[in-house]
């Protein structure tokens, strides 16, 4: 959280900046896309979008650049200026000049301090959101009473976790939860909450209304009664998979029907062997799999790199082409930083490609 601890500062600050490029690899198939606009973009390798704002007491500023292989095709400059309301736009490769727009034109409920009030809701919110010790402190509550409530645990030892060829030995958790247990764990983290001074002075902040009705939605929820619901049915069930160095490397979650069967589940799973890494995320609908994202990587001083593939049996067989494999997608992550998350700041390059059995364009 401190990633969120710096952008809460930034928010009551009056001055803020930001700075976002996003830069796609052209294929033959996008490029016929973009052509068809009537523009001939089959001379371009890539394009680059980049996207600049800053806000400053009063003004705001927006910049917007399209670019590729690094010559600025075009771009758009916008200021508004909170004290007068009006709006200045330039597009310097036409124009040094800026074009003002009168606050009055821009439509007719302009109002010449809409863009100071949005500055000052900016930084109203930053001073009402929950700082990272009250957000913990709520996570913890809900955590610890929830956990209370587990009894139904059981343990599995020298047990494993495989994905693409790289296994590691876990210590599984199978923690199973019926429909009366789901109920009253609920009941007893709503019932904390509502007598927790921490989230009560959150609320407020934003609206003493707010508090009052949440309040009376918790008396409402914990005074219903689960008389008629049977113990016997099994609700969820979720694995957790922690490895040797107290690492959770795996969970699978799955929703099970009155006589225990699967009907949805959800599973990730990201096995190690020193700087290799195995990753698997898997969607079921019961006893059939819906999508998965597969893949290797490794990671060295925190830098990342990954080879993944989207597949999916039944988005293939929707799109026809069931003969040219099951593959959707492929995701390639090339030297991602993350280093000074902390910070709130990474850097890499993610690379999205669509397999032969997507739909062509000629």
């Amino acid at each position: 959280l401190s990633g969120y601890d710096m952008s809460l500062e930034q928010m009551k600050k009056d001055t803020y900046g930001a700075h976002q490029t996003m830069k796609l690899d052209l294929s033959d198939t996008a490029k016929s896309l973009l052509s068809a606009t009537g523009i001939d973009f089959t001379n371009l390798k890539t394009i680059e979008i980049a996207l600049d704002s800053s806000m400053n007491k009063d003004k705001i500023g927006y910049k917007a650049a399209l670019m590729s292989e690094d010559e600025q095709l075009i771009a758009a400059n916008v200021i508004m200026d909170g004290k007068a309301g009006d709006m200045y736009i330039q597009i310097p490769e036409f124009s040094e000049s800026y074009i003002r727009i009168p606050s009055d034109q821009l439509s007719e409920s302009s109002d010449s301090s809409d863009v100071s009030k949005s500055i000052k809701t900016m930084t109203d919110l930053g001073d009402k959101m929950p700082s990272r010790k009250e957000i913990n402190e709520i996570t913890d509550l809900c955590i610890d009473t929830a956990l209370n409530d587990l009894t139904n645990i059981k343990e599995e030892k020298d047990a494993n976790v495989s994905a693409e060829g790289i296994d590691e030995k876990t210590t599984n958790y199978v923690i199973t939860l019926n429909q009366k247990d789901a109920q009253k764990c609920v009941k007893d983290v709503a019932g904390k909450l509502k007598d927790n001074k921490t989230l009560k002075d959150v609320i407020t902040r934003f609206d003493e209304e707010a508090y009052t009705s949440f309040t009376e939605s918790v008396d409402d929820l914990t005074s219903d009664s689960d008389s008629d619901t049977s113990e016997n049915a099994a609700a969820l069930r979720m694995t957790v998979s922690i490895n040797d160095s107290d690492t959770i490397i795996g969970r699978n979650i799955e929703a099970l029907d009155d006589d225990g069967n699967v009907t949805v589940g959800l599973s990730y799973y990201i096995p190690s062997d020193k700087n290799k890494f195995g990753f698997n995320f898997t969607i079921n609908n019961k006893s059939e799999k819906i999508a998965e994202v597969k893949g290797t990587g490794n990671i060295k001083s925190d830098v990342l790199n990954a080879d993944l593939s989207v597949v999916s049996d039944k988005a293939v067989e929707a799109l026809g082409n069931s003969d040219k494999g099951n593959e959707l997608a492929k995701i390639k992550i090339e030297d991602y930083d993350y280093s000074k998350s902390d910070k709130a700041k990474s850097s890499g390059k993610f690379t999205v490609s669509a397999s032969n059995i997507m739909p062509q364009i000629n």
